[in-house]
C-alpha cells in the first residue's frame, strides 16, 4: 500500500508515516491496528483463492483466474462487504495466491475483473 493510502486510511500525515517507517517516531495503536486488520484481511483473500482454485483445478482441469480490481470503488461496489480494504490489498493478496498455486504446479493467472 502507498504512503498516500496509508495517509487517507489513517489521517496521519505523510511526515509522520515517513518518520514511522525510519523508526523516528512510535506507530500509534490504532495505526497497528488498522494494518493488523489489512494483513488478517489478506492472509482470508489469499487462502481463500487458493482454495478455490485449488478445487477449480482438481474439479474440471480448467486453469483457475484470480480475479482483482483496479480501484478502491470497483472492489467495494463488487463486494460491499470488502467496503474500507483498498484494492491494492487485494491485488497483493492474488498475487501471493497466484505464487502459492505455482508451488503447487497448479497453473493459475490474475486478471482484472472488467468493469460493467
Amino acid at each position: 500500500m502507498t504512503g498516500a493510502a496509508l495517509v487517507r486510511m489513517t489521517d496521519w500525515k505523510q511526515p509522520r508515516i515517513v518518520e514511522a517507517e525510519a523508526g523516528r517516531r512510535p506507530i500509534p495503536p490504532r495505526v497497528t491496528a488498522l494494518l493488523d486488520e489489512l494483513e488478517t484481511s489478506a492472509a482470508i483473500l489469499r487462502a481463500t483463492a487458493v482454495q478455490v482454485a485449488t478445487q477449480v483445478w482438481q474439479e474440471a482441469s480448467t486453469p483457475p483466474i484470480l480475479l482483482t480490481y483496479r480501484s478502491d470503488t470497483d472492489l467495494w461496489a463488487d463486494q460491499p462487504e470488502m467496503d474500507g480494504v483498498p484494492a491494492a490489498v487485494h491485488r497483493v493478496a492474488m498475487a501471493h495466491a497466484r505464487a502459492d498455486l505455482a508451488a503447487a504446479d497448479i497453473p493459475a493467472s490474475v486478471h482484472y475483473k472488467p468493469t460493467t
